[in-house]
């Protein structure tokens, strides 16, 4: 067992193996999902990692293999909003009882996407053209910043999706009335399949921080590991080489 094996080396012997899985979403300038372009985002995880005594390896797997790994301890970490689910499950950085935004890794906008010509108008609070009960909303599976939020303001939620080329398939064959992702990712996948029928709506859904989020059970000495892992990352962010623009 990968627990029993790093706990029987002193710690200042040699760096802790720590496995984060990133998922395969590309998110410029933060995840590329490409280990021979590192976005600031992998470079800030592995570099605050050496410098807290880890030896971090980046895992690029669908999110909800992601998940399923975090969930039976094959991974210490992934990526993940502070939802309210994310927080009674996973590990965040906190200061005075609330998530410390000084180690975040990432802030991301989440956009609607809808099928051109659909009347549908977000004004940054609520969507005129249909009330939300009657529309269903697509998102990508294991993705609780948007479906959470969706749910509070009473969308139905289609989360089946796998990726964001099924994603924004769905809503290509109606069946769902609009899409919800990550601005980065949506941009990209339009235009890598030329989806011309597809618009993003041009005010974001809402604005989330995204941080490096423990599995659950971690031990004692692994989340000490971690607090120095998110004291340097707070540390890295603000220097030039990990800074979005």
């Amino acid at each position: 067992m990968v627990l029993l094996a790093w706990q029987a080396a002193p710690l200042a012997a040699q760096p802790v193996d720590w496995r984060v899985c990133v998922t395969d979403i590309v998110v410029p300038p933060y995840l590329h999902n490409n280990p021979q372009r590192l976005g600031v985002a992998e470079r800030l995880l592995i570099d605050a990692g050496e410098a807290a005594g880890l030896r971090v390896e980046l895992l690029r797997l669908p999110p909800l293999r992601c998940r399923l790994m975090l969930d039976s301890a094959q991974v210490e970490a992934t990526l993940a909003a502070p939802t309210a689910h994310n927080m009674a499950e996973l590990g965040f950085p906190m200061r005075h009882g609330a998530v410390d935004r000084t180690r975040r890794l990432a802030h991301l906008r989440l956009m609607w996407v809808k099928r051109a010509g659909r009347e549908l108008v977000w004004d940054g609070r609520q969507m005129h053209g249909a009330e939300p009960a009657a529309l269903t909303v697509g998102a990508r599976a294991t993705m609780r910043s948007a479906t959470e939020a969706l749910q509070s303001q009473g969308f139905k939620v289609d989360s089946a999706a796998l990726n964001t080329r099924q994603l924004l398939g769905k809503l290509l064959a109606g069946r769902v009335d609009l899409a919800v992702g990550i601005e980065e990712d949506l941009r990209h996948a339009m235009r890598v399949a030329d989806l011309q029928d597809l618009t993003l709506l041009p005010q974001p859904f809402l604005a989330v921080d995204y941080y490096a989020a423990l599995a659950p059970g971690l031990l004692p000495v692994q989340r000490e590991l971690a607090e120095r892992w998110w004291a340097e990352t707070a540390r890295l962010r603000e220097l030039p080489p990990y800074r979005p623009d």
